[in-house]
């Protein structure tokens, strides 16, 4: 057989798998609205006349899908679609994805013209241990959301941020206790002006810089009068470094 026949019958198989699978998922919703129709008549009198008008379907529509319908013989679309908007109370399907939401702070009357929710970015927050290797964010331990304005960070989308312990005075001046960070986990490059998300014997997720040295890496504290230089046990810059950090924020709140 032809690599084209080959690939035609591939085609073929796949699409007969996909229309396997689409009917059964059609039966399953068939068998919710029959349920739910059935449920519907046992709890009120007239509910289900009164949920058809308000849907804008037919009691026939109704009907139906209590004796006509079943697996095997498929209502219309539209029918389907409106029934199951009538049952869940919403539309079944979300076209669009959620907008997020800004709270204005300060009294303002009415949320300023041109500013735009799109232009902001969901970081996960996470604590305790940060997932080695990229693409891990489903593996770390995510414990909230940190919203940060885009043209912040441009173009970086593997991102996750982590908040500094309380007593976390080793990167003091730039960094604060109690800072929000955000990690680029795809930005490893190492240059001794930048700072890092570390892994070190004592802590999952260190802040420091790093500095190359005689092929030992070095994990430079800005507290460096409390925090003397220290060597990694790493040999390896993938082991050690968990990514660069991009973006700080700092609460003078309880300053």
């Amino acid at each position: 057989m032809s690599r084209k026949n080959l690939t035609a019958r591939s085609l073929i198989i796949d699409y007969h798998m996909v229309m396997k699978n689409s009917d059964k998922e059609v039966d399953q919703i068939i068998v919710f609205i029959r349920d739910s129709l059935s449920r519907m008549k046992s709890e009120e009198f007239g509910k289900m006349t009164r949920m058809a008008r308000e849907g804008g379907l037919s009691v026939k529509n109704m009907t139906d899908f209590s004796t006509k319908y079943e697996p095997g013989n498929k209502p219309h679309f539209r029918t389907t679609y409106k029934m199951l908007k009538i049952l869940l109370g919403r539309r079944p399907v979300e076209l669009e994805a959620p907008v997020p939401i800004i709270t204005i702070v300060g009294g303002v009357p009415e949320v300023p013209k041109g500013l735009r929710p799109e232009n902001y970015y969901a970081v996960p927050m996470v604590e305790d241990t940060i997932a080695a290797g990229r693409d891990r964010i489903v593996a770390d331990h995510v414990v909230d959301i940190v919203w940060v304005y885009k043209p912040e960070i441009g173009n970086r989308r593997n991102l996750v941020a982590v908040k500094m312990a309380s007593d976390a005075d080793s990167m003091e001046p730039t960094l604060r206790p109690g800072d929000i960070v955000i990690i680029d986990r795809e930005d490893r490059s190492i240059d001794s002006s930048r700072l890092y998300a570390v892994r070190t014997a004592d802590d999952p997720c260190a802040i420091k810089r790093v500095s190359i040295s005689q092929n030992r890496f070095w994990l430079i504290s800005d507290n460096n009068k409390k925090y003397p230089p220290q060597i990694s046990e790493f040999d390896s810059s993938e082991d050690l470094i968990i990514g660069r950090v991009i973006w700080s924020w700092t609460s003078w709140v309880n300053r």
